[in-house]
């Protein structure tokens, strides 16, 4: 699982709003922020998350 806030929804003063894309990969998933504000810092800033067994 990969919990994420409500759309748009932000946690403080200069996070970013938007929405998360992830492609999903054989061994997890990339995550991309994509910031309603294009030109926000964390805009576009990629996350690779792997699969763990439990």
């Amino acid at each position: 699982m990969v919990n994420q806030p409500p759309v748009s929804y932000c946690f403080g003063r200069g996070e970013p709003n938007g929405w998360i894309d992830m492609k999903l990969i054989e061994a997890g998933g990339d995550l991309e922020p994509r910031s309603i504000n294009e030109k926000h810092p964390r805009n576009k800033e990629r996350h690779r998350l792997l699969w763990r067994e439990g």
